[in-house]
């Protein structure tokens, strides 16, 4: 594979993403939450420039766990690009599958 200028491409790969969402992962006695789980949902698209054939176009969705004591903005991105990455093998493995 070899990144290139889309007018020269033969596989165009497009994608957004969808949703974030936080939610309680695990609460202890009290009711009180020790853990999120921060979910992150992608749509990406995989076309065959050549044929016209789209090898896929479907969601994505990894998450990442985030200890409540280190729910600042900063951890909250961290989680984010952690499940990001996660996604960006997925998406790297289902487009290399396709051929």
């Amino acid at each position: 594979l070899q990144l290139v200028d889309e007018s020269k491409a033969d596989v165009i790969l497009s994608g957004a993403i969808v949703s974030v969402q936080q939610s309680a992962s695990n609460v202890s006695s009290g009711e009180t939450v020790t853990e999120y789980k921060l979910t992150v949902r992608v749509k990406a698209k995989c076309q065959d420039i050549v044929t016209g054939k789209v090898m896929f176009d479907k969601n994505f969705e990894n998450y990442s766990l985030l200890d409540q004591a280190a729910s600042g903005l900063e951890e909250r991105k961290a989680a984010i690009t952690e499940a990001l990455e996660q996604i960006a093998d997925e998406i790297v493995n289902t487009t290399l599958g396709g051929w």
